[in-house]
């Protein structure tokens, strides 16, 4: 990575099979994306993001792999780094929220080239939270993702 900032572009996704998905898991991708990009902000580097099927279609027949994403929106965004990170979330309980469970993330450089073969991490949150204070929890994890993957330049 040069010492000048770096473009960071963070394309988020979710597991839900629906093209609009629920609200509260808008929320979750959110708190997480403000944690990962306030990290990289923090450090010095310009952030933007997109959701990953978005960075799909931008990227066109590249799309259909992470390299080809990373390296197709990489070089028509100006993007020096792009990572992807997708939220797996459990079943909601009746009357109640779902909850992620697993993250999976990986970073890759403009030219596609990942900086590590990715990496899978468990979320263990107290369920019984309150909204805000679950969102706060997984804003907090967005910002330790961010600094996992800043270790790895």
């Amino acid at each position: 990575m040069s010492a000048a900032a770096d473009t960071v572009l963070c394309c988020l996704n979710d597991n839900e099979k629906s093209e609009e998905p629920a609200s509260w898991n808008v929320s979750v991708l959110r708190a997480f994306e403000d944690g990962i990009m306030g990290f990289f902000f923090d450090e010095g580097h310009i952030v933007t993001n997109s959701y990953l099927n978005e960075c799909k279609q931008l990227a066109g027949e590249t799309g259909k792999t992470e390299t080809g994403i990373a390296k197709t929106l990489g070089n028509s965004l100006g993007a020096d780094l792009v990572v992807i990170l997708e939220v797996f979330f459990s079943e909601p309980e009746p009357d109640q929220n779902a909850v992620p469970e697993t993250v999976r993330f990986i970073m890759y450089s403009k030219d596609g080239k990942p900086y590590s073969e990715g990496s899978e991490m468990a979320i263990d949150v107290a369920r019984e939270q309150g909204d805000e204070e679950l969102l706060d929890s997984f804003t907090i994890i967005g910002r330790d993702i961010a600094e996992t993957l800043m270790s790895e330049l």
